[in-house]
């Protein structure tokens, strides 16, 4: 069992965090990191064909592939998957997170208590769970359509519109967990809503480098049942004094857990 999972941001998103006793959760399209975005889409389209590439070879259910082409046709289509998600990570103290996550000399990891964001994940309907990579995606998949096409035999070729939305639920609720093998060193997690369209939910916005950004919050649990365990401050050129503002705003803000430095020698400044 992962004990903490640690959360990259800024000066502003420590405080953010912390004082709100919330995350801001993204779009899943409106990443910080544009290519991540675009790897997604292309990501969650190959998984989308490779399901209905998989129904259509088997040719004795025709009906199947065609109903499932017809679901997955908007996507094709650039339509976007309307998942919230929070990005944490295994590593509390980790290089290559220093660099991409957070700004020169301005960086912080918090570490989070796993069951208690499990909690907070159920209260509120979302999930918590390890990324997927995409040498992973088959072993998934093979149950997903062995039990569709035992389904579709038993219930006859009429139940296949059924069968068919049933099997794209399963499929779609690992689009927002997938990530390029490159990346699987990171050791992600994250938190996952589950789809708020913006006919039905209220999205908050916030101002990006090019575009605003849609965000809801998630809310974490409040600092007496002590879901914070642990705060790294990150390499930089003041590190001893910044060690002692989140000391003492740690003790203001109610949170007793304990902090430190970065212990991986990286200068950025």
């Amino acid at each position: 069992m992962v004990r903490g999972l640690a959360h990259y941001t800024d000066a502003t998103g420590f405080m953010g965090i912390l004082g709100s006793s919330s995350f801001r959760a993204s779009h899943i399209f409106y990443l910080n990191d544009s290519s991540e975005s675009k790897l997604l889409f292309e990501t969650a389209l190959s998984l989308l064909e490779r399901v209905y590439t998989l129904v259509a070879a088997c040719e004795e259910y025709p009906e199947l592939a065609e109903e499932i082409g017809l679901l997955f046709v908007p996507y094709q289509r650039g339509r976007n998957l309307p998942f919230f998600v929070i990005s944490l990570s295994e590593e509390w103290d980790d290089l290559s997170q220093w660099r991409g996550y957070t700004r020169p000399g301005n960086g912080y990891s918090l570490i989070w208590d796993h069951q208690s964001l499990e909690r907070s994940a159920l209260a509120q309907g979302w999930r918590l769970a390890p990324c997927l990579y995409e040498n992973e995606l088959n072993a998934l998949l093979v149950p997903f359509l062995t039990d569709a096409f035992e389904r579709i035999r038993v219930l006859g070729r009429d139940q296949a519109r059924v069968i068919a939305q049933e099997l794209y639920d399963k499929v779609i609720e690992f689009v927002p967990l997938v990530k390029h093998s490159g990346f699987r060193s990171e050791n992600e997690w994250r938190l996952v809503s589950p789809l708020l369209d913006p006919f039905t939910t209220k999205w908050s916005y916030r101002a990006g480098a090019s575009h605003m950004i849609p965000f809801v919050d998630f809310l974490l649990e409040p600092a007496h049942l002590h879901p914070l365990l642990h705060v790294n401050v990150g390499p930089g050129p003041n590190s001893d004094l910044a060690a002692q503002a989140v000391g003492s705003f740690l003790m203001q803000s109610g949170y007793g857990c304990g902090y430190g430095i970065s212990s991986i020698p990286y200068r950025s400044w």
